[in-house]
């Protein structure tokens, strides 16, 4: 007969060790390299005093090709830009970069060539494209290609509109340089000084993709959907703010992103540029993964790699700086969902269904647990929004349950009390909607509390925009037991010696919670006129990208704030405490819609990213929820909301917090997260 457990047992078991080494192919493989930038030069360093090893780098690819030939399995190369450096004397530029390009032609294959700055300021257009062997219409440098019917690479031109490499009186030139003088009030325009976070990227080492090319993607990308292709975009400057430093990116990464997200295609970019590399998932599941530089290799070591691309996955093996990117968490993931789909269609075997259910949740948990125990649990809820008014909808459609989200809340103080092993829960604002009438605001936001407070241990509570349309701070935060000082609503607390919990106040600054006349308000307004000039200010109508997030339902972090959060993560780093921030207000553009981020992210991830103790970002606020992971690892988790639950449905859950990780156990619509990190 059919032995479910023994065969089903003996899968899970090879999948846990490896699900890609089992007898799954590739797709295709292909070689990567970045940032070579080649000069027959004494070595030297970067602006930020990074070493660069510019007669070594040619080393790097001469071994890189030899390796890729070695395998025999490498159908291209794609080269992702620079391949040579701006220090090279401009009369070597040209045999030079002839030099370089004659090392990929020993490639046994096509190689794909992108422009960087560094080849830009050797060369101009109409020399270097040739010599790349770059498609090209009008100088532009963008293009596409179909190694195989299921897949579609996207060459962007990043340099489209820039500053340098078009002729003087190019109008992408002009439109460049009108650009950087609107945004970088520095005589030199290299540098950052006085930008603050993703401003940061108004430097004219960046560029920008111009109308035309954006309309042609759009229309490949439209193309790619009708055939079913999953897309590959390839591009030197780095498209999302959670793989790179903010000083790397392309000047209009969220326009460009904006339309891509349009699509559901696209499932991987990959950049060069910033040396150092980074991964981030944005809060459209696309990986974005920003290649190590073969420039800042010490003599011997490398940093080049090749790709295999799979139907689910694209995995980098990298060579020495080159960092490999492959979860064997997802893989194992991935594993189970094919053993399911496989299983399920053998011929009916009794109550297989359930057995195989079960099964899997069994040696899931078993795997996840792995004789390991959580130093502590907590239990998790955001966006209660409770009102007794009847259910309504969201400004832009989405069904809300004013009514029933307090039974969510009921249910998860039970299941909390019955779990007994939480130590504390958080809620993570809102509890009450900015529907209900205001003569019941006070009783509303008391009924929510005292549901809370039947939890048999403590409730930390942080503040949202909709409790502030209900009760201003003087009422609220005393309800809220939050301990203020001159009606801030920020804190911390250390539950164990080892970690250390903060709580942000995203209203800090805001028109919203705060006396007319208060200096934090009158702040607040006048920000919000100055960056967003529609009348009604929780309009984002005619703001781009990242602009949308300037509406009056968001806010700001203080400049107080931000000095007491330096202090608190010296302290911490000083305890060796790993830190988790909580906040209403999400913190990364990758785990979010940009309506909902903290005016001023970038600056507090600009001072959290100056140390290594933060671990995870929690928020709320966002109800559809998303995870996302920036350049610096830490992970970014907003939490699914109660109140867009229907009857009989339920977001809320608990955390396990480990020396390595934090795990999410969901309820419904709440999604399971494991969030891993360094211990």
């Amino acid at each position: 007969g059919f032995n479910f457990r023994g065969q089903l047992q003996a899968y899970i078991m090879g999948s846990a060790n490896g699900f890609s080494k089992q007898g799954s192919c590739p797709v295709l493989s292909f070689g990567v390299i970045a940032d070579v930038q080649h000069a027959d030069i004494p070595d030297g360093r970067s602006f930020l005093g990074v070493p660069r090893y510019y007669r070594h780098s040619i080393l790097v690819l001469q071994r890189a090709v030899q390796r890729w030939n070695a395998d025999k399995k490498h159908k291209f190369v794609i080269n992702f830009g620079d391949i040579v450096d701006g220090f090279c004397p401009k009369d070597l530029s040209l045999s030079t970069v002839n030099k370089v390009v004659e090392e990929f032609e020993k490639f046994d294959g096509p190689v794909y060539h992108m422009i960087g700055n560094h080849c830009l300021y050797n060369l101009p257009r109409d020399k270097l494209l040739p010599m790349l062997k770059i498609p090209s219409e009008d100088g532009c440098a963008y293009y596409d290609f179909s190694p195989s019917p299921e897949f579609r690479f996207v060459v962007l031109d990043g340099y489209d509109i820039s500053a340098i490499g078009w002729p003087q009186d190019h109008p992408k030139r002009l439109e460049a340089v009108k650009i950087l003088k609107e945004k970088n009030p520095n005589s030199d325009k290299n540098s950052p000084e006085g930008l603050v976070g993703i401003e940061r990227r108004f430097l004219m080492f960046n560029g920008a993709v111009g109308k035309e090319q954006l309309k042609w993607l759009d229309g490949i990308l439209q193309e790619a959907t009708n055939m079913m292709q999953k897309v590959v975009i390839c591009c030197h400057l780095p498209l999302d703010p959670g793989s790179t430093s903010f000083a790397a990116l392309l000047w209009n990464f969220d326009e460009v992103m904006g339309l891509i997200h349009k699509y559901n295609c696209v499932k991987v970019c990959i950049a060069g540029h910033n040396h150092k590399g980074g991964h981030s998932i944005d809060s459209h599941g696309i990986h974005h993964r920003v290649l190590e530089a073969a420039l800042e290799c010490p003599p011997e070591k490398d940093a080049f790699g090749y790709m295999d691309l799979y139907n689910d996955r694209l995995s980098l093996t990298g060579t020495d700086r080159m960092e490999t990117k492959d979860s064997p968490k997802e893989v194992f993931r991935l594993g189970i969902n094919f053993l399911a789909t496989t299983l399920l269609s053998l011929p009916k075997v009794e109550k297989l269904e359930d057995q195989l259910q079960a099964y899997i949740m069994e040696s899931a948990s078993a795997l996840s647990k792995q004789g390991s125990h959580p130093i502590l649990s907590f239990g998790v809820i955001a966006d209660v929004q409770h009102a007794d008014i009847p259910d309504g909808r969201s400004f832009i459609g989405v069904p809300r349950y004013y009514r029933h989200s307090i039974l969510i809340l009921q249910r998860a103080v039970q299941r909390w009390n019955e779990d007994k092993k939480h130590k504390f829960v958080i809620n993570f604002g809102d509890i009450v909607d900015g529907f209900c009438p205001k003569d019941q605001s006070f009783s509303t936001v008391k009924k929510v509390v005292e549901e809370f407070e039947k939890f048999d241990g403590p409730v930390y509570h942080m503040i949202g925009n909709h409790c502030l349309y209900n009760l201003p701070r003087d009422k609220l935060l005393p309800m809220l037991k939050i301990p203020s000082k001159d009606g801030c609503a920020y804190y911390d607390f250390s539950p164990t010696p080892e970690f250390r919990f903060v709580v942000l106040d995203g209203y800090d600054i805001s028109a919203i919670g705060w006396p007319q006349d208060h200096p934090k308000r009158l702040e607040a307004v006048k920000f919000l006129q100055e960056k967003n000039p529609n009348m009604e200010k929780n309009s984002p109508e005619g703001l781009v990208g990242l602009e949308r997030r300037f509406l009056m339902f968001n806010g700001a972090v203080g400049k107080e704030q931000l000095k007491w959060l330096d202090g608190i993560l010296q302290q911490a780093t000083n305890m060796r405490q790993k830190v988790m921030i909580c906040c209403h207000l999400p913190l990364d553009p990758g785990s979010t819609s940009r309506e909902a981020l903290l005016w001023n992210y970038d600056e507090v991830m600009d001072l959290i990213h100056r140390y290594t103790c933060v671990k995870v970002c929690i928020a709320g606020h966002d109800h559809k929820g998303g995870h996302s992971i920036d350049s610096h690892g830490i992970h970014h988790r907003v939490l699914e909301a109660a109140l867009e639950c229907p009857p009989g449905t339920d977001a809320f859950g608990y955390m396990e917090l480990y020396n390595d990780k934090l795990s999410l156990i969901g309820t419904d619509r709440m999604e399971s997260t494991e969030m891993c990190f360094s211990p």
